[in-house]
Order: C-alpha cells, then sequence, then structure tokens
C-alpha cells in the first residue's frame, strides 16, 4: 500500500533534475511518483512540463487536466492547461484557462501575456492589446510583451503606435533582433524606407540565421526596385528556411519583374511543391504568359496540364506555352511531321509523355498554334474519312480519349478549322447518316458521333438528346454534355434573364445580332478564386503610388459591369471586388445565357443579369461605386458619348475600369479589317474560315502578324471580334487625357504587364507612379505593340 504523498527527498530530486535540465532523470522519477501517488499535484505539473517540452501535447494536456482536477485554485496549473490548450490549436478553450488563471492570480503577467497572444490568433485584435497593456503594467520591462503589442497595433493599423513599443523594447533589450526586425516593418508601412533598411539589417547583424529579417528586407529592397539586392536577401531567407513560400514567391516576382523569366520559372515551380496557394498558381501561369520554353520537361508538362485543367488562371493565359512544350516531345514531334502523310499517319498515342499535355490543351480553350490547327485539320479528317469508308462502323477504343478531346476543341473553336468543298461534302453524309440513326432509334457507333461532332455541334441536330439513352463511355458522355446539354440549359436560362431598356439604336442592334450569332468569347474554365482583401486593400496594393482615394465603405459595394458577354469579366469582378453586388448587362440575350450558366456552374450567387442597352440604362437613376466596361465602348457609334453615360452613373468617389483598342497597336488589324471590306467579304462561318485560309497563305504574312497570331485568330466568334465587327473605334491616348481632365477624372494607373511596367518606368523613372498619360504617349510611340490588346486602365471620380 502506498503512502499518500511522496517523501520530500523525491519531490526535492524531481525539482533539482528538472531545474538542471537533468530532463531523462526527471521524467522517470516524475512518471514513478505519478504512477504511486497518483493524486499529488507537483509531480502531474512537472510531468506536465516535461511532455510539453518534448512536443508531447496531447500527453502534456492530460497531465495538465489532472493537475487542476486535484487543485482548481492553482493559478500556475490553470496557466499550464491554457498553454496546453493552445498548443493544441483549442483556442477558445485557452483563453478560458487563461482567464480563469488572472481571475485567481491576476498580477500573473505571463498569463495576461498568452492570452493576448490568443486573443491575437483569435482575431480579437482589441481584446489582445488590452491584455499585453495588462502585462506591461504589472511588469514594466516586459519586453515580450512591449514587441506584442507593437505586432498587434501593426495589425491595426496603428502603425506610429507600434513603432514607440517596438523601440521601447530595443530600449530594454537592444540585442532584440526580433523587436528591430518588427521595427522594420512598421517603419516601412509608413514609408521610413531608409529607417527601416537600417533595422532590417540590425537584426541581421544580431541574428544572421533570421530568415523573416532576410525576407523582410527583401520586401522593402524590391519596394525601392534595387531588385538585384532584394533577390540576394529572398535567396538568403530561402536558404535559411527552404519551405518559406513568400520568399519563394516574391523572388519569383522579382524575377520576373527583371525579366528573368527562366529562373522566376524554377523558383515558382518549387513554391508549387512546397505550398501550391492560388496565389503562386496565378504566379505561375503569369510567368509562362509571355514565355516559350527550350527543351521537353515531364515534369513541367504535368504542371502545366493541371493549370490548365484546374485551372489556375485563364487558360488562354497559359495555352501558347502549353503548345510549345507540347512540340518539344520527341514522340508528338513525329505525330504532327507524319500528319500530312496518310500511308504514316497514326492518331496520337496514350504512349507519349505529353498525352496528358495533349487532352488538356484540347479541351480548355482556343489553340493559337498554326502548325497544331494544321495538325488537327488533318487528324479530323483522317477520322472522318475512316468512318465513313469502313465496311462497318469502326471502333477507337484506344483512341477515344483523343477523338472526343478533338470533338470538345472544334465545338470551343466554334468549328473555324478549314475545311475544302470535298471535306465539307464528307461531313453533310456522316451527319445526315447519324441523322437517319437517330430518326429510325438505332443503335450508334461512338466513332460516327465523334466524326460528326468535329463538324457540327450536336445539339443542331433534331433528336439528339436520344443520344443519352444509348451506353457510351465517359469521354463521348462528355461530349455530348458540351454539344447537347450545355447549350439546351441556356436557352432554359434565357427566359429567367429580364430586358430592361429598348434596344433600337441602329448600331446597338446591329452589334446586338453579331454576338446573338458568335457569343463571344467562349470560354471553358475560371480559377476559383476569392480575392481576401477588399476593395480598398486591394487598388491601394495593385496602384500603391496613386493618388487614390479610399470609398467610404467599400465591404459592400454596387458594381455594374456594362458589356458582360459570356461572363468571364462578370465572373472576374466576383472574385476580386470582395462583398460586392453586381449587375451585369449586355446586348445579346445568348451572350447573357452563356454568362449564367457558367456563373451557376461557378456556384456565385452575387451577379444578377440583365439584357439593356448601357447609352439608356443612366435615366434609370442608378448609382454605382464602381464600373467596368472593359472592350465594350469602342464597338458603339459614339465612345464618348457611352462613356459620359457611365460616368453620369458612377457616384462620387467611384472607380471606373476601362478598355479601349488602341489606335497605334491594331494598325495591322486595321489593314485586315480594311481589306475585308473593300473586297466585300462577308461574316459567316464559311466566310470567315476561307478568309483565315487566304491570311494564313499569303506569301508575306508579316503584313498581318499581329491580326493572325493572337488568340482571338483562333475561334469563330473571337475572330469575327478580330477583324469582321460590324463597328469599332480605336482611342489615342490623348483623346483619353481629355476626356478624363474634362470630366474631373483622376487617372490611377494601366492594368498592364509587369515587364511592361518595370520598362516603362526604366524609361521614365521620375514618374514613379506610372500615371503620366503624355510620358505613356511618348513611351507607346516609341514601343507600338505595348497595348496589343487594348488599353486597359483605372480611373477615380472626383
Amino acid at each position: 500500500m502506498h503512502t499518500q504523498n511522496p517523501s520530500q527527498s523525491d519531490l526535492t530530486t524531481l525539482l533539482e533534475h528538472y531545474e538542471n535540465a537533468r530532463y531523462d532523470l526527471a521524467y522517470a522519477l516524475a512518471t514513478s511518483i505519478t504512477e504511486q501517488h497518483p493524486k499529488h499535484s507537483f509531480a502531474w505539473k512537472i510531468l506536465g512540463a516535461l511532455l510539453r517540452r518534448a512536443g508531447n501535447r496531447s500527453g502534456a494536456l492530460f497531465a495538465n487536466e489532472m493537475v487542476v482536477k486535484l487543485d482548481p485554485t492553482d493559478p500556475e496549473a490553470l496557466y499550464n492547461l491554457g498553454n496546453a490548450l493552445k498548443d493544441l490549436g483549442k483556442l477558445e478553450d485557452a483563453e478560458v484557462g487563461y482567464r480563469n488563471s488572472i481571475a485567481i492570480k491576476p498580477d500573473l503577467a505571463e498569463a495576461h501575456l498568452n492570452l493576448g497572444l490568443t486573443y491575437q490568433e483569435l482575431g480579437k485584435l482589441q481584446d489582445a492589446e488590452i491584455s499585453y497593456k495588462n502585462a506591461i503594467a504589472l511588469r514594466p520591462i516586459f519586453i515580450q510583451a512591449f514587441n506584442n503589442l507593437g505586432n498587434v497595433q501593426q495589425e491595426l493599423g496603428c502603425h506610429a503606435d507600434a513603432v514607440a513599443q517596438y523601440e521601447k523594447a530595443i530600449e530594454l533589450e537592444p540585442k532584440y533582433a526580433e523587436a528591430h526586425n518588427n521595427l522594420g516593418a512598421a517603419l516601412q508601412k509608413l514609408k521610413k524606407l531608409n529607417t527601416a533598411e537600417q533595422s532590417y539589417k540590425k537584426a541581421i547583424a544580431l541574428r544572421s540565421d533570421f530568415p523573416e529579417a532576410h525576407y523582410n528586407l527583401g520586401t522593402l529592397l524590391k519596394e525601392l526596385s534595387r531588385h538585384a539586392e532584394a533577390q540576394i536577401s529572398f535567396r538568403q531567407a530561402i536558404a535559411l528556411k527552404s519551405d518559406y513560400p513568400d520568399a519563394h514567391y516574391n523572388l519569383g516576382l522579382t524575377l520576373l519583374e527583371t525579366g528573368d523569366t527562366a529562373s522566376a520559372l524554377e523558383v515558382l515551380t518549387d513554391l508549387i511543391r512546397i505550398k501550391p496557394t492560388q496565389e503562386a498558381k496565378s504566379l505561375f501561369v503569369d510567368a509562362l504568359k509571355n514565355f516559350s520554353p527550350t527543351s521537353w520537361s515531364a515534369e513541367l508538362s504535368n504542371m502545366v496540364s493541371a493549370a490548365l485543367l484546374e485551372p489556375w488562371g485563364r487558360p488562354s493565359d497559359l495555352v501558347h506555352f502549353a503548345s510549345q512544350l507540347l512540340k518539344l516531345d520527341p514522340d508528338f514531334r513525329k505525330s504532327l511531321q507524319q500528319s500530312e502523310d496518310v500511308n504514316s499517319f497514326n492518331f496520337p498515342s496514350k504512349n507519349f509523355q505529353s498525352f496528358a499535355l495533349l487532352i488538356a490543351i484540347l479541351v480548355s480553350g482556343p489553340i493559337p498554334d498554326r502548325e497544331l490547327e494544321q495538325y488537327f485539320t488533318n487528324l479530323r479528317l483522317h477520322l472522318l474519312s475512316i468512318t465513313l469508308s469502313a465496311a462497318t462502323s469502326p471502333t477507337f477504343e484506344d483512341k477515344e480519349t483523343f477523338c472526343c478531346a478533338l470533338a470538345k476543341q472544334c465545338f470551343i473553336n466554334e468549328y473555324i478549322y478549314y475545311q475544302t468543298p470535298e471535306e465539307s461534302e464528307l461531313s453533310i453524309t456522316a451527319r445526315d447518316r447519324l441523322v437517319v440513326a437517330l430518326n429510325n432509334n438505332e443503335a450508334i457507333p461512338a466513332s460516327l458521333i465523334q466524326s460528326v461532332a468535329c463538324y457540327f455541334p450536336l445539339h443542331s441536330l433534331e433528336q439528339s438528346e436520344k443520344l443519352f439513352k444509348q451506353n457510351y463511355s465517359e469521354e463521348l458522355i462528355s461530349v455530348l454534355k458540351q454539344q447537347i446539354q450545355e447549350p439546351l440549359e441556356e436557352l432554359v436560362l434565357r427566359t429567367g434573364i429580364s430586358c430592361i431598356t429598348r434596344i433600337d439604336d441602329q448600331v446597338s442592334l446591329v452589334v446586338q445580332n453579331q454576338y446573338e450569332e458568335n457569343p463571344y468569347p467562349r470560354w471553358v474554365s475560371l480559377p476559383a478564386k476569392v480575392n481576401s482583401k477588399y476593395f480598398n486593400s486591394y487598388i491601394s496594393e495593385k496602384f500603391p503610388l496613386a493618388h487614390f482615394s479610399p470609398l467610404k465603405d467599400d465591404r459592400h459595394l454596387e458594381v455594374l459591369v456594362a458589356g458582360c458577354g459570356t461572363g468571364q469579366h462578370s465572373i472576374n469582378c466576383s472574385q476580386i471586388i470582395k462583398g460586392s453586388k453586381i449587375f451585369a448587362i449586355d446586348l445579346s440575350m445568348a451572350s447573357l445565357a452563356y454568362a449564367k450558366r457558367k456563373t451557376f456552374e461557378m456556384q456565385i450567387c452575387s451577379i444578377e443579369y440583365a439584357q439593356a442597352d448601357l447609352l439608356k440604362l443612366s435615366s434609370s437613376g442608378r448609382k454605382f461605386d464602381v464600373i467596368e466596361s472593359v472592350g465594350v465602348l469602342h464597338h458603339l457609334h459614339q465612345p464618348f458619348k457611352g462613356w459620359e453615360s457611365l460616368v453620369s452613373m458612377l457616384k462620387p468617389r467611384g472607380i471606373m475600369r476601362l478598355g479601349f483598342y488602341s489606335e497605334l497597336a491594331r494598325k495591322h488589324i486595321v489593314k485586315a479589317r480594311n481589306l475585308i471590306s473593300q473586297d466585300h467579304i462577308g461574316s459567316s462561318p464559311q466566310d470567315i474560315r476561307n478568309y483565315r485560309h487566304h491570311l494564313l497563305g499569303l506569301k508575306n504574312p508579316e503584313d498581318f502578324e499581329y491580326a493572325t497570331s493572337g488568340i482571338d485568330f483562333f475561334s469563330m466568334s473571337a475572330c469575327r471580334d478580330l477583324i469582321f465587327h460590324v463597328q469599332e473605334h480605336r482611342m489615342r491616348l490623348d483623346k483619353i487625357a481629355e476626356f478624363l481632365e474634362r470630366h474631373e477624372l483622376r487617372f490611377l494607373g494601366f492594368d498592364i504587364d509587369r515587364s511592361l511596367m518595370q520598362s516603362y518606368k526604366r524609361r521614365f523613372p521620375d514618374d514613379s507612379s506610372a500615371t503620366n498619360l503624355n510620358y505613356w504617349d511618348i513611351y507607346e510611340q516609341e514601343n507600338p505593340h505595348t497595348f496589343n490588346s487594348m488599353y486597359q486602365f483605372l480611373v477615380q471620380k472626383n
């Protein structure tokens, strides 16, 4: 039988072992005492401390719960229990433990400190601030409490107050590296960059193995455009902490801004292995946007395939790189070279290293590559010829994945591939054979459906819905959903879209007709990203040096998307402008139905769609905090009149994002448009196919290089929008500047590629905010293709 209490000598020995860091001996003795005297709290207390030190969090929690159970009035035991709970992430329970400890012993400064840390992790910043101040009141030389108080004041945006706390901590302990680092961060927020730099360097001098200080110094050097030094700091942070995602991200960003895309890609590939956040994936896409690979890489191919299918960014930003990488695979290259020879022809094989990438490219969007277009055109004809010439319907079980992907691509690009008259006749024969089979309720071979789907949208065939009743592979069912089910869904959705203004302007009517026939753009997927910051923070970070006046309430913004097309723009707005209510209008009901289907598909509930003419919308009296109209106004009869209409609906301080064609950048486009007009070329699908074929076959294609090389040339609706549009105006920067001045709109900046922005800043270093439109006019004259897509920019109403 054990005595009730352990001997005093055992307890004294236990304490000596613990205080003299003889932890193994202390653990053995504490375990023995708690087994023999389970109701003695002191041994449990020591055991809890030992287990916590060893990283055994659940064991530490059990031991500390035993102490509190044995002595519920022991403030130190309650404090230790709070620590154990906090270690396990049970923050609400930890808060209770610390509060109970303080209730019994209000002068326990450590409990106030840790309660503050817990509040901070729970996001209760004001409560955390009070707890840290209580800790300091109890112990005026509590260095960590001053540092932590500074941290919470930083989070509250009180950067000057935070500086005072860090300086007090440093005054008490001049070698406190963490406080020097945090002081640098607060000073950086206050734009006291030189002083901040010295604080970071002091922290590093005190502790050279301080990755956060190296990282913070890197962010400051990057802000000062000292990119080479910033890279060194970020690399040092990574050398000290290899799994440091923020350092990888900012190193990648810095490398991109200096034009070293190859190095940036290596860094971002590592980052995605470490922590594949949406921000990392988006930057990976940015890195590939204007870059071409030089050698085949299976690992990179797998990443790009995932980036296209998930997707990590807009597939249109990735597909050029993906196509170039695909053509570097030796197996695929051989197939590409053989595709024009009927005798040696073979479909792409699943044995190709690049097969997954090939499929991802085909199903994710239009493919802006002439060589691949010819390849897929040839393969389509091969598939059709085999289907029609075989005595019995062929089966392509080993080729089904590819054939279905090819059918999807043809639907996505709206059957833009050129067809000879003979090929057209063959495709009609196949279509008619399928229609007869549908009418007769016959079993229909997959190969016939695949062949027809490469030339005609299946929903255009009478009784096409019968195909869902037959037993097909998952790949073919996916084609049926794309080409039959989704278009039928759009027809149903039309009935729920209201028309809120008349559309009777003659130009508006002809533009409406174009987009009813060809909703633009046809797209497959967008990244499911949601901005974590509200609009004021988003704009301040995007244009840090612009004269932006924060909106009064950026948490409940009314947003107008004037000319939403098929929904990419409105969905992107809902992702960027957190907490917004979006009203999206367009002339085309077909485009709106597409947009609504995609919005439902992405489970977004904050967008209301309506058919309206923006020229008449101002009469409704509605006002908006943000108005977005990109690629719309230049299709009006009088673009500036349309712009004035939008300005009249913008609230004071409201933000407007606009996109206009550049007169200078679209010279090649204008040349093609003029020839189309002079030659009286129509805009039917066959007219567009034939004229594209003509442009691609010219002896001097460089005359139309910028008309035929961009992604818009590679799908029917986009090509029609590009060079066959019924109405187009182009702008000049001096005219835009005049309009801004006349209507008291403040220019905030261009939404432009990072490398172009850095190039501009090197040319005009005195325009740090990059908002001088006179300078931009000069820059564009010197670099005529700067705004190939559009002038895209933000302005604010005074």
